[in-house]
């Protein structure tokens, strides 16, 4: 399994971002809790939702990373939102072939967590209840 995950890494890491968010995602980590915390990166990089959830609490407390709160929400976000399906894309005209409309598959249909939902939506009363610095 961690072969294959290596595998998946090397090969992501190739074609685009090399850190998620800020975790460094084409180095070999030095210990166990950096390898999967980087692996928890990737598949939260990847779309997983539960990942997403799991690594924005990790940011929220400080838990392996660098306690961030802005992280934790855009990871809360993206954990809480629904994605995938079906989309309608309007492709403009060109030459003398006519505007149209096209729907585009652009993945798996997740719904989003209502957990991050909930834990978004905490930290969102947490953070405004706090006072500026």
């Amino acid at each position: 399994m961690r072969i294959f995950a290596t595998a998946c890494l090397l090969f992501l890491t190739s074609c685009g971002s090399t850190t998620y968010p800020g975790i460094d995602l084409s180095g070999r980590p030095a210990s166990e809790e950096a390898f999967e915390i980087q692996q928890l990166a990737l598949r939260a990089e990847l779309g997983d939702k539960g990942a997403q959830l799991e690594l924005g609490q990790r940011y929220e407390t400080g838990d392996g990373v660098l306690c961030d709160v802005k992280v934790a929400r855009r990871l809360y976000e993206q954990a809480a939102t629904n994605s995938g399906g079906r989309q309608q894309v309007y492709s403009p005209p060109v030459g003398d072939v006519p505007g149209q409309m096209m729907v585009v598959d652009i993945g798996r249909e997740q719904n989003g967590l209502p957990e991050a939902q909930a834990r978004l939506k905490a930290l969102r009363w947490r953070c405004a209840a706090e006072p500026a610095v």
